[in-house]
């Protein structure tokens, strides 16, 4: 036997944070077993510290849905074994979603104990759904492990096939077609969420102990862009995990200023996961709108480090939770300055030299390309051909200016952030 064990904390499928105490109580209805936090804590802990004899992994699947089962390979119909579940009454780790100072995994990527621990071949699952929508039934689910990837099918009642694989994951990067522009701004006006997204965050997700974006987002039409910065953690599985909360948050952001709802992750279907993310790294976030079924709103994103390497393609959904009234748009929002807002160091009590004027100018080129890979999803060419700080730069159409105090134009985006066709980017320095 092979025993999973789900350790819910979050608000990932509609559980957790979502539906508070409730919890435990739901899934006892569907005969879900609950085991003591403690425990499942531990079984979390032996994984992380790679000791495989403890036999248990814990799997938060991207489907976002509860996976408590023992597998028996090769049979679809085995039987349930337990799930551990906390609630904020019992688990410490819910208010601050850490155990012994380690930050805890996001659901999303509980997948990668599951690369490690799981053998060659086939295991199948009973797939328990903990909290169940409307026409949703409990599934049965194969999941083929060859070498380092591998993919998930999903079976009807009878054990018989279902469809396509409903999710894929590869070790590495691989050739995938590109999420396509963003719609330009002479298509349609951008808009800007909040500076300021510690209002926003508790009905999203894990809330601000897992907040991944700075400053805010941009949108326009169907698609956006975000800044991200990576937490301080060393293990790479858990940098991966963060990026592709980013990815989920901005569009998390975008459907409740777009449409005033309150929507969770449902599905991570399909995309690729590459290698290269760094401690405290910056990173850009891209999500394009892909079509609408009912609750449910499909997504593309992608996560960009700041030399403008693609290190995440997926393909998720978000359902509807609930509906909430938009948070205002903060109206001194300038459109890009407070996306890129970048600051060069100076040696103290230097007036302005050369040294000095090349940190600015490096901060100018720094925040350019990150307007660019937000909005383009590619940099510009470096250098930029007759690239001054301090004058306006034409790129499509667009003028984009770089500082409040060199040209109207930034003065115009501050006082109209979301008129069309003006970018505003603040580039200062500072003197150390």
């Amino acid at each position: 036997p092979f025993s999973c064990h789900t350790i819910a904390w979050g608000a990932w499928g509609g559980a957790g944070m979502a539906t508070r105490g409730a919890v435990p109580r739901l899934l006892a209805r569907q005969g879900i077993a609950t085991i003591p936090p403690a425990e499942g804590i531990a079984a979390l802990e032996a994984v992380v510290a790679g000791r495989p004899a403890a036999r248990t992994i814990s799997i938060s699947p991207p489907l976002g849905k509860r996976l408590p089962c023992e597998a028996d390979a090769p049979a679809p119909d085995v039987r349930l074994v337990a799930a551990a579940v906390t609630g904020p009454t019992s688990d410490p780790a819910v208010s601050d979603h850490r155990v012994g100072g380690s930050a805890l995994l996001p659901a999303v990527f509980g997948w990668a104990f599951a690369r490690r621990a799981i053998p060659e071949g086939r295991l199948a699952f009973q797939w328990h759904r903990a909290i169940r929508f409307p026409g949703e039934e409990d599934l049965r689910i194969s999941l083929y492990r060859k070498g380092e990837g591998g993919f998930l099918v999903e079976h009807d009642a009878t054990g018989r096939r279902r469809g396509h694989p409903s999710v894929t994951f590869r070790p590495e990067p691989e050739p995938v077609p590109p999420i396509g522009d963003l719609p330009g701004p002479e298509d349609t006006p951008w808009q800007g969420g909040p500076i300021d997204l510690s209002g926003i965050y508790p009905p999203l997700f894990h809330g601000p102990r897992f907040q991944c974006l700075t400053g805010g987002i941009l949108w326009c039409g169907e698609g956006g862009w975000g800044r991200a910065r990576l937490p301080r953690e060393t293990d790479p599985f858990r940098l991966r995990a963060f990026a592709l909360e980013a990815i989920l948050q901005a569009a998390g952001l975008f459907t409740l200023y777009r449409e005033g709802m309150v929507a969770l992750p449902v599905a991570l279907s399909e995309g690729t996961i590459g290698e290269g993310f760094l401690p405290g790294a910056r990173g850009i976030v891209r999500f394009f709108r892909d079509g609408a079924e009912g609750e449910i709103r499909n997504f593309r994103g992608e996560w960009y480090d700041e030399t403008g390497q693609c290190l995440v393609r997926i393909r998720f959904a978000l359902r509807r939770l609930r509906q909430e009234s938009p948070p205002p748009l903060t109206t001194t929002f300038p459109a890009v300055s407070h996306l890129v807002r970048h600051t060069a160091p100076a040696p103290f009590g230097t007036e302005r030299t050369a040294a000095h004027k090349e940190a600015s100018r490096e901060a100018w080129l720094r925040a350019l390309q990150e307007l660019a890979i937000g909005w383009l999803g590619t940099p510009f060419p470096s250098p930029i051909a007759g690239e001054k700080p301090g004058e306006p730069l034409t790129v499509a159409g667009v003028r984009i200016s770089w500082s409040r105090s060199h040209t109207a134009d930034y003065a115009a985006a501050v006082a109209a952030p979301l008129a069309l066709g003006r970018f505003g980017i603040d580039v200062e320095t500072r003197t150390e």
